[in-house]
């Protein structure tokens, strides 16, 4: 019997009595007609009672979009989309609406499991979190002293941290920072950081926002919004917007016929990869015809229409037609259509990205917008719109030796690690770790060659001490030392903004209801451990951890925002869990309007905003126009 909802056979009768003579009494039209007047609301069909509501952001996926979750009885009974949240709108996805089982999951880790027998043997002791963080910080402690005694920073490399979905706002970093250790290895470089390398070079930001819903015309390669692509349901409103409400042409090109395909206007399935063909042959057909923006290529990039056709002469349509399958003829009219049609924009994701060559497919795509002229305009191709938080002072100084594991320098252009590498770099002998901590990851599953994985992780030579903190047993976490399992999303507090709508906005994931079991967040455990690692302060590490708790400390990481303060602050999050309030959403146009019915516009023409003098303070500007700053393109100078 589920020991969160415990019922026999003779309660679950009486209550469906009891519920089919409430639901008479009250009538469902009823209870519905409350909760649309009322708005953001929900009531017990049972008891006609209104139910607790509190605000938090997803995490089923990485799009973070806002809900509420109803508490009743102090279970989670139902989510929902924020009405007010800008990115989703007021609406989740399928996925999203469920989530809450992931809190209820009966097979959840539900107390820290210390290991008894061999690794992946299955054998456990349940132990408390104050057993369980005093042993991480002895294995913690331990390398510390080493690199103290042997004066030798490299040596605290030996403390790993590998994660999978990272959304603790910088919280891992700043622990690892304390901890004086590079060696941190994200998923990202097995998941999209192909798109994101080739996107970089060009404007900075690793990511696009089409504005659809505006747009007139739009391109898709790879991407199948309406199903599975980056933020996924806030663009699937937008677009279905832009295709219905705003007459623009869609044409979607994959290999399979996705539910994108099923409304656009147009679907090319080309053969799988060669996307890029494609897209050169109608930068040559828009070069070669002098459609192009002539003022925007030569302000705002580094190369000049002549140098263009020049090196697009090769590219064309039946070039493309022979790479690809498409036909020449249909090219040549798209990037007319596409050149001609203003606003325009494009989007792609995975179909073209993850295939050889991805972040040259990636730029390629991207030049279409740039040679017509479509940046930064309402219905184009933007920037994306993230509103940062901050870190609370003093902050860690980090590592002060790079990791090969965290930076190799084989591959000096990958951005975002190597981390399919990792097993190979700690077998050979190339990287040392002495204490591995993985967080929400499970490379013996996800990854190419997990067998590999799973070798590494069964050698207590290669890893002398391994700690998880996902709050599942998986096939990764089978293989640790320690489990000291985190909470799910529902029962934890993190810091969120993601670039999901063109208007910026700063959300809250905050303890709907308290950690089921005998479990806490990671941030607690994290407090923990850095107090017993460092107790007096003598390390200089825990005057970076001077928080009560986990919420204590995402508290801290809200202060100091322009405009929030005054606003209510971090209570003002809790409350509506998300900031600022740009208005209502419209239930018939989905658009966020003001009190007088007035959609509450985006600003465009990011790009022209001049930086900052805080900004450019410690930014070089390269021969080419670009402005750098710790390693990234920030702006460019034009004349």
């Amino acid at each position: 019997m589920n020991k969160h909802f415990p019922m026999s056979r003779r309660g679950f009768l009486k209550l469906g009595g009891s519920t089919a003579a409430v639901a008479s009494a009250l009538g469902a039209s009823r209870l519905e007609a409350m909760e649309q007047e009322l708005g953001g609301k929900d009531f017990s069909p049972v008891t006609g009672k209104l139910r607790e509501a509190v605000p938090y952001t997803c995490m089923v996926c990485n799009i973070e979009d806002g809900g509420i979750a109803y508490v009743e009885d102090g279970r989670i009974v139902k989510l929902e989309g924020n009405p007010d949240h800008p990115g989703n709108r007021g609406k989740l996805c399928a996925k999203g609406n469920s989530g809450f089982l992931h809190t209820y999951d009966p097979d959840r880790i539900m107390t820290p499991l210390l290991r008894t027998g061999k690794r992946g043997e299955g054998q456990w002791k349940r132990i408390s979190y104050d057993e369980a963080t005093t042993l991480l910080a002895a294995k913690l402690r331990e390398v510390i002293d080493r690199s103290i005694k042997a004066n030798d920073p490299a040596i605290r490399n030996e403390i790993v941290f590998k994660w999978g979905r990272n959304r603790t706002g910088g919280g891992i970093q700043r622990f690892m920072g304390a901890m004086g250790s590079s060696a941190m290895v994200g998923h990202t470089n097995i998941c999209e950081s192909s798109k994101k390398i080739g996107l970089e070079p060009g404007w900075g930001p690793d990511i696009e926002s089409a504005d659809f819903e505006n747009t007139k015309y739009a391109l898709i390669f790879g991407g199948n919004v309406t199903e599975t692509a980056y933020f996924h349901n806030p663009n699937a409103q937008r677009l279905v917007d832009g295709v219905v409400g705003n007459k623009a042409k869609l044409v979607y090109f994959d290999p399979r016929h996705a539910n994108t395909a099923k409304i656009a206007d147009e679907w090319f399935a080309p053969f799988p990869g060669t996307d890029v063909a494609i897209v050169l042959a109608m930068a040559h057909v828009i070069m070669n015809e002098k459609l192009y923006d002539d003022a925007f290529i030569r302000t705002w990039t580094n190369v000049t229409p002549e140098q263009l056709v020049a090196h697009l002469k090769s590219y064309t349509p039946e070039f493309a037609e022979a790479e690809s399958g498409v036909p020449a003829r249909d090219i040549r009219r798209i990037a007319r259509e596409y050149a001609t049609t203003k606003p325009a924009t494009t989007f792609s994701y995975r179909g073209p990205c993850k295939h050889v060559y991805g972040s040259y497919q990636e730029a390629a795509i991207q030049m279409l917008n740039v040679i017509t002229g479509n940046i930064e305009k309402k219905g184009g191709y933007c920037l994306p719109r993230g509103m940062g938080y901050g870190q609370p002072s003093p902050k860690p100084p980090g590592g002060k030796v790079p990791s090969i594991l965290g930076a190799p320098p084989a591959y000096p252009l990958a951005g975002h690690q190597v981390s399919t590498h990792m097993p190979y770099q700690i077998m050979k002998g190339d990287a040392k770790c002495s204490v591995l901590m993985t967080y929400y990851d499970n490379p013996a599953y996800t990854y190419p060659s997990s067998h590999v994985w799973e070798a590494m992780y069964k050698d207590e030579k290669l890893i002398p001490f391994f700690a998880s903190f996902s709050p599942y047993m998986s096939e990764t976490a089978q293989y640790a030392d320690l489990i000291i399992p985190d909470t799910t999303y529902l029962e934890r507090n993190d810091p969120e903004s993601m670039p999901s709508d063109l208007r910026p906005w700063l959300g809250i994931r905050q303890q709907v209801i308290k950690p089921l079991g005998n479990t806490q967040e990671w941030r607690d455990t994290c407090i923990q451990t850095v107090n017993k690692i460092d107790p007096d302060g003598t390390l200089g590490i825990k005057q970076y951890f001077n928080f009560k708790n986990g919420e204590e400390w995402v508290r801290a990481q809200f202060e100091g925002i322009p405009g929030l303060k005054e606003d209510g602050g971090y209570d003002y999050l809790k409350k509506n869990g998300v900031w600022p309030k740009y208005g209502k959403i419209d239930p018939v146009t989905g658009q966020i309007v003001d009190k007088n019915g007035d959609e509450v516009p985006a600003e465009y023409g990011l790009h022209l905003k001049e930086l900052s003098a805080a900004a450019m303070d410690g930014a070089s500007v390269e021969a080419n126009g670009a402005i750098k700053k710790g390693g990234k393109t920030i702006g460019v100078r034009i004349n």
